[in-house]
């Protein structure tokens, strides 16, 4: 946990074109981003795919089994 709070910061709305998704920046930048969501969205009560589809319009990785 220490070395992953090292890690430079990353904004949560940086553009995400400018991150190597091979390293633990890019899943930094991931963290920040779904607290994001997640304050827009569970306030409204949204389904799971809705989650999905705005998470693939910001370009989070996409995990290969949903």
């Amino acid at each position: 946990m220490d070395s992953f709070q090292n890690l430079p910061y990353v904004s949560p709305y940086e553009d995400r074109t400018i991150l190597d998704w091979n390293n633990s920046v890019s899943e930094k930048w991931v963290v920040g981003v779904l607290p994001e969501l997640l304050h827009l969205l569970v306030s409204k009560k949204t389904k799971k795919e809705n989650l999905i589809r705005i998470g693939e319009h910001v370009g989070l990785p996409e995990e290969d089994s949903r």
